[in-house]
């Protein structure tokens, strides 16, 4: 049979803590973060959330706990509102802290439809970036305490993504979660508290931002 992918990995995220599984494309990083979010069932071993395993969760029960960004992030032909809202009712001070919390205060302000400016389908007439602020609006509406991430970052600018991880970690000082990052920037390496590098060999390698040596956020 084909070997394992994971053999003998174990790992566990802290609450609170900012994990990224790090490593070169093809090394498993987006089917190791599926498997944790419940998306996808491993052959073998279990994922548990707080000793409850997942697989014993419903659907429901899962999306209770926790949110998923993915590296494309799904956007509909509709206005910037109903792709934050997804039609589900929201009371505008929420709305508004999600998106000054997504850094998009200052471009809804720029476009005379505000909220109301029509998108086309995924996401025609808005920047990648600006398309992932207005996913990260949509998790950040109704925050979970459990936050996945799928290369939430690629293919943008070392600035942009910069600016990325500065608003996700304002939004964290404002609501804890637990984030778990699958990444292959440099970046966010830079953001994280611990990563778990994947690839020929598994292991954990420490943060190497210029406070590495800061304890937990």
């Amino acid at each position: 049979g084909r070997p394992a992918l994971f053999d003998g990995l174990a790992m566990a995220a802290a609450a609170g803590e900012k994990l990224v599984l790090y490593g070169p494309s093809g090394s498993g990083k987006s089917t190791l973060l599926g498997i944790v979010g419940g998306f996808l069932a491993p052959d073998a071993g279990d994922v548990a959330y707080d000793d409850v395993p997942v697989d014993a969760l419903t659907r429901r029960q899962l999306s209770a706990v926790r949110g998923y960004l993915g590296q494309q992030p799904f956007l509909q032909a509709g206005t910037i509102r109903e792709n934050i809202t997804l039609g589900q009712p929201a009371e505008d001070a929420a709305l508004a802290r999600a998106l000054a919390l997504a850094g998009l205060e200052e471009f809804i302000d720029r476009l005379p439809g505000g909220l109301e400016t029509p998108l086309g389908q995924d996401g025609l007439g808005v920047s990648g970036g600006q398309a992932r602020r207005i996913a990260l609006a949509r998790v950040l509406l109704h925050p979970r305490p459990l936050l996945l991430l799928d290369e939430p970052t690629a293919s943008l600018d070392a600035a942009t993504e910069r600016r990325f991880w500065a608003d996700l970690d304002r939004a964290l000082a404002a609501r804890p979660m637990t984030v778990i990052c699958a990444s292959h920037s440099p970046l966010a390496l830079e953001w994280a508290d611990r990563a778990v590098e994947l690839g020929p060999v598994l292991g954990t390698v420490p943060r190497t931002g210029p406070d590495a040596s800061a304890g937990e956020p």
